[in-house]
């Protein structure tokens, strides 16, 4: 048996409605929604700029902190043209904010760039900020003779790359139950020098071969040797 016709006409209405009010709910949501997906895209690629960025300002703070003993103007050119020379060419036309400052040992670099956006664009927001920053000092050998000594630590840069070589070496050599290594005393090189000098004038050997560096010609080596052997000849065990 068939409704009444005022109550089939009741529920078509009815039906009508919610498919209205869900049309208005889906219209209503999608924007948040889009807003959401392209901002994910947008975020990713302003973070992917930001890895550039901060991998070309490390390799070329590294480069300009060799170069801090000629000047602040030498460093801040090497800095230049290692940083273009680091970047993908999509970067390389894009302005940032560059500023350099040192006291002859040390060189700060802090970038400031903007990523103009592409979907995000439509909701009003035009680009992403995005900021880097490196700090080098000037390389010193860890130990020269006749010179300033220093840690084998003090080799590595001094940024976030070089900080956790550091900490890697200094909690293998804790995990060994070694100490981290510790710059040499200067006076204590110059004694060891001195005592080795001594030596060497008692075995009648040239004083200057002790932390001279350099050999003498192949001549002067067939008589040392000599004279070392007309030494231990002497010996008395």
């Amino acid at each position: 048996m068939l409704p009444p016709k005022a109550d089939r006409s009741t529920e078509s209405h009815f039906a009508q409605d919610q498919r209205g009010t869900i049309a208005v709910l889906f219209a209503l949501m999608l924007v948040p929604i889009l807003g959401i997906v392209f901002g994910g895209i947008d975020y990713s690629r302003a973070l992917s700029v930001r890895n550039q960025l901060q991998t070309a300002v490390d390799a070329a703070a590294r480069s300009a902190a060799g170069r801090l003993g000629e000047g602040a103007a030498k460093a801040e050119g090497a800095f230049k043209a290692a940083f273009v020379a680091n970047l993908p060419d999509e970067l390389k036309e894009q302005p940032y904010d560059l500023s350099i400052t040192g006291n002859g040992k040390k060189l700060t670099v802090e970038i400031a760039a903007s990523v103009p956006t592409t979907m995000v664009a439509l909701f009003g927001l035009t680009k992403l900020d995005v900021g880097v920053a490196a700090i080098a000092e000037r390389p010193e050998p860890a130990l020269v003779a006749g010179g300033k000594g220093g840690s084998a630590l003090d080799a590595f840069p001094d940024n976030a790359e070089g900080a956790r070589a550091r900490a890697e070496v200094e909690r293998a050599l804790r995990s060994a139950g070694l100490p981290p290594p510790q710059a040499p005393d200067q006076q204590e090189i110059e004694a060891a020098r001195r005592q080795m000098q001594q030596a060497m004038r008692s075995m009648g050997l040239p004083a200057n071969l002790a932390g001279s560096g350099e050999l003498p010609d192949p001549a002067e080596l067939e008589r040392i040797e000599r004279q070392i052997l007309q030494e231990l000849s002497r010996l008395r065990f």
